[in-house]
């Protein structure tokens, strides 16, 4: 994905840098349209970060939107040099294409982040068709005012296509509000990124990064930042992050007057955050990733989008950890990530000691083209918590895991404890995804000590290598794939408490990731789910016929089982070669009568003969569905949540919030499903 580097903020001057790899600069400047003294948006602290904050008004300080719902006509004026570049080769209808796409582009940021809907004025007369001159950013407004009137759009950016490579964007902070200024905004290379980069500066929006080619952000970004207003990227998908937010609400609201589509909040109502349940201070040994959930509600949606900002930062006193783009998930993780391009995103295997504060938020975010329909704008919650990073042994694999093994190999993996930091009795789990850490589905060790070694199988699932980062050459548009990594990662994780530590195999894009390839011995009979849970009065389900083969003439396999507490641990092995290999169930008995209400936060419970049902985190599956069957989903109260047809395949309820479910399947009768985070 192309992204934007480098952009100076300056009062009156232009610098251009030289050119770095992607060719992406882009620049900023205040303007001076009150009589108040000028300043650098990126010298000095702002007020609202300087002040001494209680938590009145940190409620006060978090506010990133007003429910209002606003649609911007939005002229992007086309110079000669723009028209007559190979891109558009003197077309108008590739234009117009563009223009198209840069609408829906921009409305999937800034109508999810901000209830901000551009509508992209597709006139004709915004195109130059005769060289004048080359523009800098000061003639935009001028330029749309003589080609559509000053009266017919509200915000407004030039296209003036160069390829010399230097400062390739540059626009008017808060210049949205001014008549004057609210088409000061340039664009040179054609990219969409910078075009939304430049539009959060008009809208209100400094850099919010830490440090880039020498200059100073707002500091609530690490290094050169992640937010679409940044320079860096940390995210598949483009995003606004929260400390931009609040000050585009700062400063975009004062163009309201000359919105022609302007929509206040009547009905919706804003997302809830379960102060009771979150914690104001977590604990977190130094070097170690771990995961904190949000719990929270909303009265009208049951997707939610879930975010985060180190809170109270200064140029100062900089961030340290990285933002990301919003997720549906209510869990957010807080260690090592990559991004679209592959590179490691800043900070995001840094956990220093210290103490900070982050900022969790919770938005009501409809799908995009839902949000246009309905006029609606997202409302959000925030929860400031401490976060305590104290010296201590990480919590960290020391096994070597290889990128590649077969399945049914037996692994045994090691982890450093620090023994004065968890509590005695403390357990983990030990997960697999094989889709590349996107869901973890495959439980290879429900529970066992934290003491430090233990052994689980590889799942009986082919994961493969496949592309993460692919090049499109314009031209031909032949596809080139660039990097590759394999579908399956292992993942540590401790249980039983709110905070999770944890830890990952190598999950980088470049030649991360677990290849899972066929083994020698097969193994046949297998449930497709291999960790179950039964009530606590269940008799104990018929052990499954599973047998082991090498090229189709049978092999002994031998049999154990043991049960430990309320976990029964049924394993099939072969020993062949000097090599073990084996397939793991088990079957946790409920303690309660309810579906998954077990300390580790994964359960599965038998509707039927036939159907399973299991929960992990914010997700309940089903299987063994008959096609044509409806599946409903309550809420305690008897309210339907979601209705689903069977097509014979799982079934999935996903981004739910903890709390108690009732599940009906066709005619069955109702049962209760606990989800726990």
């Amino acid at each position: 994905m192309s992204r934007i580097l480098p952009t100076i903020t300056l009062v009156g001057a232009l610098m251009v840098f030289p050119t770095l790899l992607s060719k992406l600069h882009a620049q900023v400047i205040n303007h001076p349209l009150e009589v108040k003294e000028m300043k650098c948006g990126v010298l000095g602290i702002d007020p609202l970060q300087e002040r001494a904050r209680t938590r009145g008004s940190e409620e006060e300080d978090t506010k990133v939107t007003d429910g209002v719902y606003r649609v911007m006509r939005l002229a992007v004026f086309m110079s000669a040099k723009e028209y007559n570049s190979d891109k558009f080769n003197r077309d108008y209808n590739k234009i117009k294409a563009f223009w198209s796409e840069l609408e829906t582009y921009l409305n999937s940021i800034y109508v999810r982040d901000f209830g901000l809907q551009f509508k992209v004025i597709k006139d004709e007369r915004l195109v130059e068709k005769t060289y004048n001159r080359d523009y800098t950013y000061q003639d935009g407004t001028a330029l749309i005012n003589a080609a559509i009137g000053i009266d017919n759009y509200d915000i407004g950016i030039v296209l003036d296509y160069s390829d010399s490579g230097g400062m390739q964007g540059l626009a008017s902070v808060g210049g949205i509000w001014n008549d004057t200024w609210k088409g000061t905004g340039i664009v040179i290379n054609q990219s969409m990124p910078t075009i939304a980069h430049e539009l959060g500066h008009l809208l209100g929006s400094n850099h919010p990064f830490t440090q880039s080619q020498g200059m100073l952000g707002y500091g609530t970004e690490p290094g050169s930042g992640q937010s679409i207003i940044s320079y860096g990227s940390s995210s598949e998908q483009d995003f606004v992050s929260l400390e931009c937010l609040k000050k585009i609400l700062h400063e975009t609201p004062k163009a309201d007057y000359r919105l022609v589509e302007r929509f206040p909040n009547t009905t919706n109502t804003a997302p809830h955050i379960d102060r009771e349940r979150m914690k104001d201070t977590y604990v977190v040994p130094e070097g170690t990733f771990f995961s904190i959930p949000v719990y929270a509600t909303d009265q009208e949606q049951k997707t939610l989008h879930y975010t985060f900002n180190q809170y109270g930062c200064t140029p100062q006193k900089p961030a340290h950890f990285p933002v990301y783009a919003p997720q549906q998930s209510n869990v957010i993780d807080f260690g090592v990530r990559y991004n679209g391009t592959g590179a490691e995103v800043t900070n995001s295997n840094s956990i220093p000691v210290g103490d900070y504060r982050f900022w969790f938020s919770v938005s009501d975010a409809l799908p995009v083209e839902e949000a246009m329909k309905k006029h609606q704008a997202p409302l959000y919650d925030s929860y400031i918590a401490n976060i305590k990073v104290v010296r201590a042994t990480p919590f960290k694999l020391t096994t070597t895991i290889d990128n590649h093994y077969e399945k049914g190999d037996l692994l045994h993996l090691t982890w450093t404890v620090d023994k004065s930091f968890f509590r005695s009795g403390s357990k983990v789990r030990v997960l697999m995804s094989d889709d590349m850490g996107h869901t973890f589905r495959h439980v290879l060790l429900p529970s066992t000590d934290n003491d430090g070694a233990c052994d689980v199988f590889i799942p009986q699932r082919l994961m493969k290598r496949v592309p993460t980062y692919s090049f499109v050459i314009p031209d031909t548009g032949e596809k080139i794939d660039i990097y590759f990594a394999s579908e399956g990662l292992l993942r540590i994780e401790t249980i039983g408490d709110d905070i999770r530590y944890y830890d990952i195999s190598n999950n980088s894009k470049k030649d991360g990731g677990i290849e899972v390839t066929k083994a020698e011995v097969e193994f046949s009979g297998v449930p497709e789910e291999t960790y179950i849970t039964i009530g606590k009065n269940d008799e104990m389900p018929p052990k499954p016929n599973i047998t082991a083969s090498v090229q189709g003439q049978m092999v002994p396999v031998t049999y154990t089982e043991t049960t430990d507490d309320n976990l029964t641990t049924r394993t099939w092995t072969v020993e062949r070669g000097g090599k073990t290999s084996g397939v793991q169930l088990f079957i946790e008995r409920r303690k309660t009568d309810t579906a998954g209400n077990t300390p580790n936060g994964i359960s599965t419970t038998k509707a039927s003969d036939a159907i399973n049902i299991t929960t992990y985190k914010g997700q309940i599956t089903l299987t063994g569905t008959k096609a044509g069957t409806f599946v409903q989903l309550y809420n305690t109260t008897g309210r339907l949540i979601k209705r689903i047809q069977s097509k014979g395949e799982k079934l999935y309820f996903d981004n739910l919030p903890s709390g108690v479910y009732i599940i009906k399947v066709g005619e069955e009768e109702p049962r209760k499903v606990q989800i726990i985070h």
